[in-house]
């Protein structure tokens, strides 16, 4: 037996990316101007009655009072526009690649491929969040552009240079590096970048 533990990240998808992901959906329904976001994508991956929650501001906000600290729904909504702002601009200028650490259910590569003048995206995650989102992304039939890489991590074990290294990420080049995730440390993510 051994006397090692084992993470839940090692074992199951992220709440973190869930959640995430769930207030990005709402957020994507919400009427009110300052309220509503741009992601489409984490709509469709949230299952049918998470959409129902979304869609009604009086079950969403019964729903999120255990889950979510005040303000963090307005939290992630400045953090998603802001960050796809970044993403966007890092397109426009043709970047020759975006690194996202701790991507979850980020959807941006999806949503911006038109823009996309060959700009390699790679998504680092752990590799059970990752299974996760490529198998909502088949059911839903999602097309992945072939510009996005994904790459699987421990954070907690493997260094971040390496793992992009080894999935054809040239150190030297125009680079965006998006810190997406919400939780802990990633110590060793930062590492070696250059």
């Amino acid at each position: 037996m051994s006397s090692k533990k084992t993470s839940r990240i090692e074992t199951k998808p992220s709440r973190t990316a869930d959640f995430a992901c769930l207030l990005r959906a709402a957020s994507y329904v919400d009427k009110r101007e300052c309220y509503s976001g741009p992601d489409g994508v984490a709509y469709m991956l949230v299952p049918p009655l998470l959409k129902l929650v979304a869609r009604s501001r009086w079950l969403f906000k019964l729903f999120s009072r255990p889950f979510f600290p005040n303000g963090m729904y307005e939290y992630v909504i400045a953090r998603t526009r802001y960050f796809d702002s970044v993403f966007i601009e890092a397109l426009e200028h043709v970047f020759d690649q975006i690194v996202i650490f701790g991507a979850g259910f980020d959807s941006r590569a999806l949503r911006f491929s038109k823009l996309n003048r060959g700009t390699m995206v790679f998504e680092l995650d752990a590799p059970t969040t990752q299974q996760e989102k490529l198998k909502a992304y088949e059911v839903k039939k999602l097309v992945i552009p072939e510009s996005l890489i994904f790459v699987p991590i421990d954070f907690n074990k493997e260094s971040a240079a390496d793992k992009i290294a080894q999935a054809g990420f040239v150190a030297g080049r125009k680079s965006l590096f998006l810190r997406t995730y919400l939780g802990g440390e990633m110590s060793k993510s930062r590492e070696g970048i250059r």
